[in-house]
């Protein structure tokens, strides 16, 4: 990379050079700098940048490259016992709810009520994530 001193030495040369031997002013200044700008030579700044492109994410340039298309290992894995999740998940809450409408269930103590009605809430969202996450892995499974 030149230093500035050997671009305003070619700076000086292009000012020179392209004024064809009529000189008025000083070979450094503003003058020589717009004619060396014009010449092609001009002063390392820095690194220097490419022009910014109009160019489309990786993500957006092909269809399905955003998600990844094949499970992994792990996910195959879950995927496969998911059903019997969703089902043992199902049936502890059917159980439940038949367990909270039968009469003799307010009769208990109410630690026992305040406890089957915790399970079952929990219960519940549990299954709601089994859904969602079946939701997830199945069109990736194929």
């Amino acid at each position: 990379m030149p230093s500035r001193a050997r671009w305003f030495s070619r700076a000086a040369a292009a000012s020179r050079s392209t004024s064809a031997g009529t000189r008025t002013g000083s070979a450094s200044g503003p003058a020589a700098l717009e004619t060396a700008a014009r010449a092609g030579t001009a002063p390392p700044d820095g690194p220097r940048q490419r022009p910014k492109t109009n160019r489309v994410a990786c993500s957006e340039s092909r269809p399905g490259a955003g998600a990844r298309q094949k499970l992994s290992f792990n996910e195959r894995r879950e995927f496969a016992a998911l059903p019997g999740r969703i089902d043992a998940l199902e049936a502890e809450v059917r159980r439940l709810d038949e367990a909270i409408a039968g009469p003799e269930f307010y009769r208990e103590g109410s630690e026992e009520i305040a406890r089957t009605l915790a399970r079952a809430d929990e219960a519940r969202g549990e299954l709601d994530e089994a859904y969602a996450r079946w939701i997830d892995l199945e069109p990736r499974s194929g």
